[in-house]
């Protein structure tokens, strides 16, 4: 069985700095030409990933590439990128949040208009 994740640790590492960053794409079209069969650019994407997670200084950058870490100046501005994005996409999940409760606050409203005042009295 090949070891996917060695031979992409292995790709990426002869990448180095931001100026020869490869795509997920790329990538997986390497790691398929090295032997790792069958792989899709989501698997590709998944052990970068773990990669990243386990500790590997792979730069990944919101607009799109990887690179194996080279300098200062690369690792501040990935930093601030996916910081950037990553607040952005926080704020986008809690303006939905608050977007969908007002929503469903208005349908309780709106629902309970619609009882009749004896059926209240009832409830009473």
């Amino acid at each position: 069985m090949i070891n996917c994740h060695s031979i992409i640790l292995r790709i990426i590492k002869s990448y180095k700095g931001d100026s020869n960053r490869r795509t997920q794409t790329e990538i997986t079209d390497e790691c398929i030409a090295m032997g790792g069969t069958n792989i899709t650019d989501r698997r590709t994407r998944i052990i970068l990933r773990e990669l990243i997670d386990a500790g590997a200084p792979i730069i990944s950058t919101p607009a799109g590439g990887y690179s194996w870490y080279e300098n200062e100046a690369e690792r501040i501005k990935c930093y601030k990128e996916l910081r950037h994005k990553g607040i952005s996409i926080l704020l986008r999940a809690r303006n939905m949040n608050r977007n969908c409760l007002a929503e469903k606050a208005r349908r309780v409203k709106q629902e309970q208009m619609k009882i009749p005042y004896r059926e209240l009295e009832r409830v009473g």
